[in-house]
Protein backbone atom coordinates (compact mmCIF):
# COMPACT_ATOMS: atom_id res chain seq x y z
CA UNK A 1 0.00 0.00 0.00
CA UNK A 2 2.72 2.49 0.95
CA UNK A 3 4.63 1.69 -2.24
CA UNK A 4 1.58 2.30 -4.42
CA UNK A 5 0.82 5.55 -2.61
CA UNK A 6 4.40 6.72 -3.07
CA UNK A 7 4.19 6.05 -6.81
CA UNK A 8 0.89 7.96 -7.06
CA UNK A 9 2.34 10.93 -5.21
CA UNK A 10 5.51 10.94 -7.24
CA UNK A 11 3.64 10.82 -10.52
CA UNK A 12 1.26 13.56 -9.37
CA UNK A 13 4.09 15.88 -8.41
CA UNK A 14 5.99 15.13 -11.62
CA UNK A 15 3.01 15.79 -13.89
CA UNK A 16 1.34 18.69 -12.08
CA UNK A 17 4.08 20.22 -9.92
CA UNK A 18 4.60 23.79 -11.09
CA UNK A 19 5.50 26.19 -8.30
CA UNK A 20 6.38 29.54 -9.78
CA UNK A 21 4.81 32.94 -10.42
CA UNK A 22 1.09 32.77 -9.72
CA UNK A 23 -1.05 32.60 -12.83
CA UNK A 24 -3.19 35.54 -13.91
CA UNK A 25 -1.10 38.08 -12.00
CA UNK A 26 -2.36 36.84 -8.63
CA UNK A 27 0.20 37.39 -5.89
CA UNK A 28 0.71 34.71 -3.25
CA UNK A 29 2.41 34.02 0.06
CA UNK A 30 2.55 31.07 2.45
CA UNK A 31 1.55 31.10 6.12
CA UNK A 32 0.13 28.85 8.83
CA UNK A 33 -3.30 28.70 10.45
CA UNK A 34 -4.22 26.99 13.74
CA UNK A 35 -6.03 23.64 13.70
CA UNK A 36 -6.91 20.85 16.09
CA UNK A 37 -3.85 18.97 14.81
CA UNK A 38 -1.58 21.92 15.56
CA UNK A 39 -1.28 24.04 12.44
CA UNK A 40 -1.88 23.87 8.69
CA UNK A 41 0.17 25.45 5.94
CA UNK A 42 -1.85 27.52 3.49
CA UNK A 43 -1.12 29.65 0.47
CA UNK A 44 -2.96 32.96 0.17
CA UNK A 45 -3.56 34.26 -3.35
CA UNK A 46 -4.56 37.89 -3.87
CA UNK A 47 -6.14 39.18 -7.11
CA UNK A 48 -4.83 42.27 -8.91
CA UNK A 49 -7.83 44.36 -7.82
CA UNK A 50 -9.51 44.64 -4.42
CA UNK A 51 -10.90 41.20 -3.48
CA UNK A 52 -14.66 40.73 -3.84
CA UNK A 53 -14.69 37.80 -1.38
CA UNK A 54 -12.61 34.84 -0.27
CA UNK A 55 -12.62 31.24 -1.52
CA UNK A 56 -11.21 28.37 0.55
CA UNK A 57 -9.73 25.88 -1.90
CA UNK A 58 -9.08 22.16 -1.31
CA UNK A 59 -6.99 20.14 -3.74
CA UNK A 60 -7.84 16.75 -5.21
CA UNK A 61 -5.77 13.59 -5.13
CA UNK A 62 -8.00 11.02 -3.45
CA UNK A 63 -6.91 12.24 0.01
CA UNK A 64 -3.59 10.47 -0.57
CA UNK A 65 -1.78 12.75 -3.04
CA UNK A 66 -1.57 16.34 -4.23
CA UNK A 67 -0.69 19.57 -2.50
CA UNK A 68 0.37 23.17 -3.00
CA UNK A 69 2.71 22.19 -5.81
CA UNK A 70 0.22 20.20 -7.89
CA UNK A 71 -2.61 22.75 -7.78
CA UNK A 72 -0.71 26.02 -7.55
CA UNK A 73 -1.55 27.11 -11.08
CA UNK A 74 -5.24 26.19 -10.78
CA UNK A 75 -5.65 28.07 -7.48
CA UNK A 76 -3.97 31.13 -8.96
CA UNK A 77 -6.25 31.08 -11.98
CA UNK A 78 -9.36 30.79 -9.80
CA UNK A 79 -8.17 33.78 -7.79
CA UNK A 80 -7.45 35.99 -10.78
CA UNK A 81 -10.62 35.09 -12.69
CA UNK A 82 -13.02 35.25 -9.74
CA UNK A 83 -11.64 38.47 -8.28
CA UNK A 84 -11.57 36.78 -4.87
CA UNK A 85 -8.77 35.99 -2.48
CA UNK A 86 -8.05 32.25 -2.38
CA UNK A 87 -6.91 30.39 0.74
CA UNK A 88 -5.38 27.15 -0.51
CA UNK A 89 -5.01 24.68 2.36
CA UNK A 90 -2.46 21.89 2.61
CA UNK A 91 -4.34 19.27 4.60
CA UNK A 92 -3.02 16.01 6.05
CA UNK A 93 -2.91 13.00 3.72
CA UNK A 94 -3.67 9.30 4.17
CA UNK A 95 -2.39 6.73 4.93
CA UNK A 96 -0.09 8.58 7.33
CA UNK A 97 -3.13 10.38 8.70
CA UNK A 98 -6.21 8.12 8.52
CA UNK A 99 -9.59 9.48 7.53
CA UNK A 100 -11.31 11.69 8.77
CA UNK A 101 -8.19 13.79 9.47
CA UNK A 102 -8.68 15.34 6.02
CA UNK A 103 -12.23 16.47 6.85
CA UNK A 104 -11.14 17.86 10.22
CA UNK A 105 -8.49 19.98 8.50
CA UNK A 106 -11.00 21.22 5.93
CA UNK A 107 -13.43 22.34 8.63
CA UNK A 108 -10.70 23.94 10.74
CA UNK A 109 -9.42 25.95 7.78
CA UNK A 110 -12.89 27.19 6.90
CA UNK A 111 -13.62 28.12 10.53
CA UNK A 112 -10.38 30.12 10.63
CA UNK A 113 -11.19 32.00 7.43
CA UNK A 114 -14.65 32.89 8.75
CA UNK A 115 -13.11 34.14 11.98
CA UNK A 116 -10.73 36.30 9.94
CA UNK A 117 -13.68 37.61 7.95
CA UNK A 118 -15.48 38.62 11.13
CA UNK A 119 -12.31 40.35 12.31
CA UNK A 120 -12.15 42.34 9.08
CA UNK A 121 -9.06 40.65 7.64
CA UNK A 122 -11.07 39.33 4.69
CA UNK A 123 -13.91 41.26 3.09
CA UNK A 124 -16.90 40.03 1.14
CA UNK A 125 -18.65 36.64 1.18
CA UNK A 126 -16.88 33.37 1.96
CA UNK A 127 -17.10 30.39 -0.40
CA UNK A 128 -15.45 27.01 -0.84
CA UNK A 129 -14.02 25.26 -3.89
CA UNK A 130 -12.24 22.05 -4.70
CA UNK A 131 -11.52 19.50 -7.37
CA UNK A 132 -12.20 15.76 -7.10
CA UNK A 133 -11.68 14.69 -3.46
CA UNK A 134 -11.10 18.34 -2.59
CA UNK A 135 -14.66 19.05 -3.70
CA UNK A 136 -15.87 16.42 -1.20
CA UNK A 137 -14.04 18.32 1.54
CA UNK A 138 -15.48 21.63 0.37
CA UNK A 139 -19.05 20.32 0.55
CA UNK A 140 -18.57 18.61 3.91
CA UNK A 141 -16.96 21.67 5.51
CA UNK A 142 -19.54 24.09 4.10
CA UNK A 143 -22.41 21.94 5.29
CA UNK A 144 -20.99 21.63 8.82
CA UNK A 145 -20.36 25.37 9.12
CA UNK A 146 -23.74 26.42 7.70
CA UNK A 147 -25.50 24.02 10.07
CA UNK A 148 -24.00 26.06 12.93
CA UNK A 149 -24.16 29.47 11.25
CA UNK A 150 -26.74 29.52 8.44
CA UNK A 151 -25.54 31.39 5.39
CA UNK A 152 -21.94 31.74 6.58
CA UNK A 153 -20.71 30.00 3.42
CA UNK A 154 -22.28 31.65 0.37
CA UNK A 155 -21.33 29.25 -2.42
CA UNK A 156 -19.35 26.25 -3.53
CA UNK A 157 -17.49 25.61 -6.77
CA UNK A 158 -16.97 21.90 -7.43
CA UNK A 159 -14.67 20.68 -10.20
CA UNK A 160 -15.28 17.06 -11.29
CA UNK A 161 -16.25 16.29 -7.68
CA UNK A 162 -15.76 12.97 -5.94
CA UNK A 163 -19.20 12.42 -4.42
CA UNK A 164 -18.54 9.05 -2.78
CA UNK A 165 -16.30 5.99 -2.80
CA UNK A 166 -18.85 3.22 -2.24
CA UNK A 167 -17.69 0.32 -4.48
CA UNK A 168 -21.28 -0.75 -5.15
CA UNK A 169 -22.26 2.66 -6.48
CA UNK A 170 -19.09 2.79 -8.56
CA UNK A 171 -20.10 -0.51 -10.15
CA UNK A 172 -22.71 1.37 -12.20
CA UNK A 173 -22.91 2.03 -15.08
CA UNK A 174 -21.02 -1.15 -15.89
CA UNK A 175 -20.41 -0.40 -19.56
CA UNK A 176 -18.62 2.90 -19.01
CA UNK A 177 -14.84 2.53 -19.65
CA UNK A 178 -14.04 5.65 -17.62
CA UNK A 179 -16.15 4.33 -14.77
CA UNK A 180 -14.14 1.11 -14.79
CA UNK A 181 -10.92 3.09 -14.41
CA UNK A 182 -12.52 5.10 -11.62
CA UNK A 183 -13.45 1.90 -9.79
CA UNK A 184 -9.79 0.91 -9.61
CA UNK A 185 -8.85 4.32 -8.20
CA UNK A 186 -11.68 4.19 -5.66
CA UNK A 187 -10.58 0.74 -4.52
CA UNK A 188 -7.09 2.06 -3.76
CA UNK A 189 -8.50 5.12 -1.99
CA UNK A 190 -10.65 2.93 0.26
CA UNK A 191 -7.63 0.82 1.16
CA UNK A 192 -5.46 3.85 1.90
CA UNK A 193 -7.84 5.88 4.06
CA UNK A 194 -7.50 3.78 7.17
CA UNK A 195 -8.44 0.61 9.02
CA UNK A 196 -10.79 -1.87 7.44
CA UNK A 197 -14.33 -0.60 7.58
CA UNK A 198 -13.68 3.17 7.49
CA UNK A 199 -16.93 4.88 6.57
CA UNK A 200 -17.00 7.69 4.01
CA UNK A 201 -20.55 8.91 3.48
CA UNK A 202 -21.85 9.48 -0.03
CA UNK A 203 -22.63 13.20 -0.32
CA UNK A 204 -25.99 12.47 -1.94
CA UNK A 205 -27.10 10.71 1.24
CA UNK A 206 -26.53 13.77 3.43
CA UNK A 207 -27.80 16.65 1.30
CA UNK A 208 -29.89 19.22 3.15
CA UNK A 209 -30.88 22.85 2.93
CA UNK A 210 -27.72 24.01 4.72
CA UNK A 211 -25.71 23.77 1.52
CA UNK A 212 -25.20 27.02 -0.41
CA UNK A 213 -25.51 27.82 -4.09
CA UNK A 214 -23.50 25.19 -5.96
CA UNK A 215 -21.73 25.37 -9.31
CA UNK A 216 -20.52 22.00 -10.62
CA UNK A 217 -18.11 21.70 -13.54
CA UNK A 218 -17.57 18.28 -15.07
CA UNK A 219 -17.49 16.34 -18.33
CA UNK A 220 -19.64 13.46 -19.53
CA UNK A 221 -16.38 11.65 -20.28
CA UNK A 222 -15.25 11.88 -16.65
CA UNK A 223 -15.71 8.84 -14.37
CA UNK A 224 -17.37 11.08 -11.77
CA UNK A 225 -20.05 12.44 -14.16
CA UNK A 226 -22.87 10.06 -13.09
CA UNK A 227 -22.32 11.11 -9.48
CA UNK A 228 -22.35 14.80 -10.40
CA UNK A 229 -25.77 14.25 -11.96
CA UNK A 230 -26.98 12.43 -8.85
CA UNK A 231 -25.68 15.17 -6.58
CA UNK A 232 -27.22 17.96 -8.66
CA UNK A 233 -30.62 16.25 -8.51
CA UNK A 234 -30.30 15.73 -4.75
CA UNK A 235 -29.48 19.41 -4.27
CA UNK A 236 -32.46 20.48 -6.36
CA UNK A 237 -34.73 18.20 -4.33
CA UNK A 238 -33.45 19.85 -1.14
CA UNK A 239 -34.21 23.31 -2.51
CA UNK A 240 -30.56 24.25 -3.09
CA UNK A 241 -29.81 26.27 -6.21
CA UNK A 242 -27.39 24.33 -8.40
CA UNK A 243 -25.82 24.69 -11.83
CA UNK A 244 -24.24 21.67 -13.52
CA UNK A 245 -21.95 22.48 -16.44
CA UNK A 246 -20.76 19.93 -18.97
CA UNK A 247 -17.46 20.92 -20.57
CA UNK A 248 -14.89 18.97 -22.56
CA UNK A 249 -12.32 18.51 -19.78
CA UNK A 250 -10.52 15.20 -19.97
CA UNK A 251 -8.88 13.30 -18.35
CA UNK A 252 -9.92 13.61 -14.73
CA UNK A 253 -7.81 16.30 -13.07
CA UNK A 254 -6.93 17.98 -16.34
CA UNK A 255 -7.68 21.54 -15.16
CA UNK A 256 -4.28 21.42 -13.48
CA UNK A 257 -2.95 21.43 -17.07
CA UNK A 258 -4.52 24.83 -17.76
CA UNK A 259 -1.10 26.45 -18.08
CA UNK A 260 -0.41 24.12 -21.02
CA UNK A 261 -3.76 24.41 -22.85
CA UNK A 262 -5.57 27.53 -24.01
CA UNK A 263 -8.83 25.62 -24.11
CA UNK A 264 -8.53 24.44 -20.51
CA UNK A 265 -7.36 27.89 -19.42
CA UNK A 266 -10.52 29.28 -20.99
CA UNK A 267 -12.69 26.78 -19.13
CA UNK A 268 -11.18 27.80 -15.80
CA UNK A 269 -11.47 31.48 -16.69
CA UNK A 270 -15.16 31.17 -17.56
CA UNK A 271 -16.31 29.13 -14.58
CA UNK A 272 -14.26 31.06 -12.01
CA UNK A 273 -15.37 34.40 -13.44
CA UNK A 274 -19.03 33.40 -13.34
CA UNK A 275 -18.67 32.02 -9.82
CA UNK A 276 -16.97 35.21 -8.66
CA UNK A 277 -19.75 37.32 -10.15
CA UNK A 278 -22.31 35.23 -8.30
CA UNK A 279 -20.43 35.68 -5.02
CA UNK A 280 -20.20 39.42 -5.58
CA UNK A 281 -23.97 39.56 -6.11
CA UNK A 282 -24.57 37.60 -2.90
CA UNK A 283 -22.28 39.98 -1.03
CA UNK A 284 -24.26 42.95 -2.31
CA UNK A 285 -27.50 41.29 -1.19
CA UNK A 286 -26.07 40.67 2.29
CA UNK A 287 -24.95 44.28 2.57
CA UNK A 288 -28.38 45.55 1.48
CA UNK A 289 -30.03 43.30 4.07
CA UNK A 290 -27.77 44.65 6.82
CA UNK A 291 -28.56 48.23 5.83
CA UNK A 292 -32.30 47.47 5.76
CA UNK A 293 -32.24 45.97 9.26
CA UNK A 294 -30.10 48.83 10.56
CA UNK A 295 -32.50 51.43 9.17
CA UNK A 296 -35.48 49.55 10.58
CA UNK A 297 -33.96 49.76 14.03
CA UNK A 298 -33.53 53.51 13.94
Amino acid sequence: MKAVTAVVRGASNLVFGQVGPATGHAEFRDADLPSRSGSLLFRLYTPPSDPEGVIVFYHGGGWIAGGLETHHDLAGRICAASGCSVVFVRYRLAPEHPYPAQIEDAEDALDWVLAQQRAGVFSGPVAVAGDSAGAYQAVTAAQAVNARSPGAVAGQLLLYPLIGIDPERWAEPRRSPSRQVGRMAVRHINEALGPQGVSVADLCDRVDGNLPFTMILNSRRDPTWPDSERFAKALESAGVEVELRDRLIWPHGSLSYANKSRRLAGVVQDVASDFGARLKASGTEQENDREMFANAGT
